[in-house]
């Protein structure tokens, strides 16, 4: 019942049209489309924080260590496709099974995902933690200025990245 008072203090904003295309249709559909408008607006957010965070980072990094931190940040990117399709599926499940009210399911579909997803992420922090002494990030890197490289700074940034991925 909260979302419904929510929604009436917020419908002196909203125009009449808009009004009506969340508020006129079978509750499952209305549910899904306030979830496509969330969305929208999460996205809307995560761009414009984007469009702050670079112009700062740039500012507190000289531009050699911000394409250090992106090159990291990118590497670090690459270890999303480990999940091999399991956050894809579990969003069909788990949609699948909210949609026929069962949540036992749902929750069995959420704590098997997790299970092998961090099964993956152990075995990918081992694998790392074991190679990474041997590695030598300026060679990896390759960085314009040597002057600027902090071997200890880059493998800590690795390693920053791979933990901000897990978390994520």
């Amino acid at each position: 019942m909260a979302n419904k008072v929510d929604i009436k203090h917020l419908n002196s904003f909203v125009p009449p049209f808009v009004r009506l295309f969340f508020t006129k249709g079978h509750e499952r559909t209305l549910r899904a489309k306030e979830n496509v408008a969330v969305s929208f607006v999460f996205k809307g957010v995560t761009i414009a924080i984007g469009f702050v965070i670079v112009p700062l980072a740039i500012d507190y990094l000289d531009p050699t260590r911000y394409g250090v931190f992106l090159t990291i940040s990118s590497v670090a990117g690459w270890f999303s496709f480990f999940d091999i399709g399991l956050g894809n599926g579990l969003r069909n499940k788990f949609t699948e099974a909210m949609a026929k009210d069962d949540k036992r399911l749902g929750k069995i579909y959420v704590s098997t995902t997790y299970v092998i997803l961090g099964a993956i992420v152990c075995t990918v922090f081992l694998i790392f933690a074991t190679v990474h002494p041997f590695i030598t990030w300026s060679r990896v890197f390759n960085p314009r200025y040597s002057r600027f490289w902090d071997s200890s700074c880059s493998s800590t940034s690795v390693q920053d990245h791979y933990c901000s991925w897990v978390l994520a």
